[in-house]
């Protein structure tokens, strides 16, 4: 039930982080950098929904990664 919670927060937080990058980056490439990348959740989003000329994932914790 946390769980379900959690992902609703994070979902209503990923609409707002798309609305913004829309609305300022008028569909211009962009690099991405991603500190503590976990599993990759973000970069999916990211290269799901902008245009990507690079991306830098790191995850220094090797218990997450």
């Amino acid at each position: 039930m946390i769980n379900y919670f959690i992902n609703l927060i994070d979902y209503f937080d990923k609409i707002k982080i798309l609305k913004f990058f829309k609305k300022n980056l008028n569909n211009k490439s962009i690099c991405v950098i991603d500190i503590g990348g976990h599993k990759g959740e973000t970069l999916k989003f990211f290269l799901n929904n902008f245009n990507i000329k690079k991306i830098y994932v790191f995850e220094p914790n090797k218990n997450l990664f």
